[in-house]
């Protein structure tokens, strides 16, 4: 389950990551 969760931390801040990259290269 610590290794589940630790892929799911992973995955949201890649996610977190991608939004604040994208987002200023749209504005």
């Amino acid at each position: 389950m610590s290794e589940y969760n630790q892929s799911r931390r992973q995955i949201t801040m890649c996610k977190q990551a991608d939004v604040t990259i994208i987002q200023p290269v749209k504005n």
